[in-house]
């Protein structure tokens, strides 16, 4: 979801956000299931003959609830965009679509870029009017009604500025995380994730935050590891390290943990920024590239 915000940002280009109303309960059922009415409800069916308790009313469509509904919504949603839009779906990543155009009036390829995650659809490109009609299609067959300019999206928010940059952040994330563990932000600071010349103490978890640590050891690394592959990429090595004691923590596990939540509990407001110049990356490459030949290949490649 991010590369979509990376290549808004770099064509400078709005990135339109929507829900589908009741996802699940659009898509077809695969297989015959029938209802047991509960007490009180009644139904009646096309020639005018009501029901209580008497008859099995045959679901139509999905419930949530049922164990297939997010895989037929799944199909449902990518027989849409492939088969009625003409859309190609990813090899590397299935919520992925993409469909190019060309412009008639100046014979330019336009694109538009479409992530579908559950019931959240993310849209951006330059095809207007490829845009338009992807909106209309959706209000038509699946009742979406509103679509803005994105602000919220799995748990993160995004800012859009004048320049046409983006800002992503956790930071509401990590005050619930922190209001959840208040032990965690009651002392210490860290200036880095995993400091390379920090000693780590043998032992046994003794103090109150050492213990709790173990105690919620898988439930707060997968907070983090949340965190740090929406907008916290700062974490990543530093995860990457203390998920190798994830089912069985040893005391060297507990704190690097610690020391993680220390350098988060210092950095909670930090944003990962999409900007649509590149020129100062692009130099620094062409720099390495002059000693490392094996990077030209990458850097002149367009």
């Amino acid at each position: 979801i991010r590369s979509i915000f990376a290549i808004a940002a770099h064509k400078q280009l709005p990135v339109y956000h929507a829900d589908v109303p009741n996802a699940f309960v659009q898509s077809r059922i695969d297989t015959d299931i029938y209802v047991k009415l509960p007490n009180g409800i009644s139904f009646t069916d096309p020639e005018g003959h009501k029901y209580k308790n008497r008859r099995l009313p045959k679901l139509l469509k999905s419930l949530y609830g049922l164990r297939q509904s997010p895989l037929l919504f799944n199909k449902e949603i990518d027989a849409f965009f492939q088969t009625t839009l003409g859309f190609e779906r990813g090899l590397s990543d299935s919520c992925l679509y993409t469909k190019t155009v060309r412009d008639p009036k100046t014979g330019i390829d336009k694109f538009a870029i479409v992530s579908v995650n559950v019931d959240d659809i993310v849209i951006t490109g330059d095809a207007e009017e490829l845009i338009m009609n992807i909106k209309q299609q959706l209000a038509d067959t699946y009742n979406v009604q509103q679509f803005e300019e994105v602000h919220t999206l799995l748990g993160f928010r995004v800012k859009r500025y004048s320049d046409g940059s983006f800002s992503l952040d956790v930071q509401a994330k990590i005050e619930e995380l922190f209001q959840e563990h208040p032990i965690l932000a009651s002392k210490g600071k860290a200036t880095s994730p995993m400091s390379p010349s920090y000693k780590y103490r043998e032992g046994v978890p003794n103090t109150d935050l050492e213990v709790h640590v173990k105690t919620h050891f898988a439930s707060l690394l997968g907070s983090l590891i949340y965190l740090s592959i929406t907008c916290r990429p700062d974490l990543t090595q530093a995860l990457g390290r203390c998920s190798r004691g994830m089912h069985a923590p040893t005391f060297a596990h507990v704190q690097m943990l610690i020391n993680i939540f220390r350098y988060l509990n210092s950095h909670r407001d930090l944003k990962l920024f999409y900007r649509s110049s590149s020129k100062p990356i692009d130099e620094y490459f062409r720099q390495t590239a002059a000693k490392q030949a094996d990077l030209t290949t990458i850097i002149d490649y367009d």
